[in-house]
């Protein structure tokens, strides 16, 4: 069974030009039985009822796709807010880097799902018998694409379809309102003002930015933050600043900085981390926001 996509054509073309590779293979689902997962390791999940997330990322794909009931646990992130609030209510199993197996036990889930930063959890879990996946998304399309494999797991699969159809109007809205590529402002990505680094082609950031109808000031080839000198941005001069984790008053106390149109202009944005790095589906109100700020 190829990849479940609902992408229209014009919109999964987009997708795939900002897709850059990682060397994890695509989620996928054979038959309703086997899931193969980003690593090619194939997990029968006939009867999988129960569900622990050890990825606030796969955490918003279920809440969002209807089967937050079957999630009986999940792994929180120390750097930003739990999304949605309830998810302070279900069993806490440490936090993405820190996974407390014991409580993994405690629980017994009929299947676990985690990405890199719990890779070391995973193999803990795998080696005591339990089934366990790794989902280590590439690009929007992955995360649209994931939620169907969920939804049908898990028995939402129309559910899934509806809400995927959602979130692909939400693009497809911020593309129409874009202008031609001759027009579209420019954006430098920051992830630090010092150093100053700046997120390239194909990181989440520059996907989203992309799609918001923005053209990245630095599009290297490098989807993680490369270091640049303040001259390269004095040249470039883009139309746009976003900081993702660096400060405003990093650039506000830096006189230097205020020689930049985007300074002068008060074009400075300051989008949530979950809304431009996290590659979850509340990264497509991150698009929105990005889209709505700028045109």
């Amino acid at each position: 069974m190829k990849r479940l996509r609902l992408l229209t054509g014009i919109l999964l073309i987009g997708l795939l030009l900002l897709s850059v590779g990682t060397g994890t293979e695509a989620l996928e689902l054979r038959d309703g039985e086997i899931l193969i997962d980003d690593q090619g390791k194939e997990i029968n999940v006939t009867d999988v009822e129960t569900v622990i997330s050890l990825n606030p990322a796969i955490t918003e794909s279920l809440y969002m796709i209807g089967q937050f009931d079957n999630l009986v646990g999940v792994a929180t992130s120390a750097r930003s807010a739990n999304w949605p609030e309830e998810v302070d209510e279900l069993n806490n199993v440490g936090t993405i880097r820190n996974i407390n197996i014991e409580k993994i036990v405690d629980i017994d889930p009929d299947l676990i799902l985690g990405a890199a930063m719990s890779e070391a959890g995973l193999n803990k879990a795998e080696e005591l018998g339990y089934r366990t996946a790794f989902v280590s998304p590439d690009n929007i399309d992955d995360i649209l694409n994931n939620m169907l494999i969920y939804g049908e797991i898990l028995g939402g699969l129309e559910t899934a379809e509806i809400e995927v159809k959602r979130l692909e109007t939400k693009i497809e809205e911020a593309i129409e309102k874009s202008p031609e590529d001759d027009e579209r402002k420019t954006a430098a990505i920051f992830s630090t003002v010092e150093p100053p680094k700046v997120f390239g082609r194909g990181s989440v950031a520059d996907q989203v930015a992309t799609l918001a109808g923005l053209e990245n000031a630095f599009p290297h080839d490098n989807d993680s933050s490369l270091t640049i000198s303040f001259e390269d941005i004095l040249v470039e001069d883009p139309d746009y600043i976003i900081l993702v984790m660096a400060g405003r008053e990093d650039i506000e106390t830096n006189s230097n900085w205020q020689e930049l149109t985007a300074v002068k202009e008060g074009n400075i944005i300051e989008p949530a981390t979950e809304h431009i790095l996290r590659l979850g589906p509340r990264v497509i109100e991150g698009i929105t926001i990005l889209n709505e700020k700028v045109y």
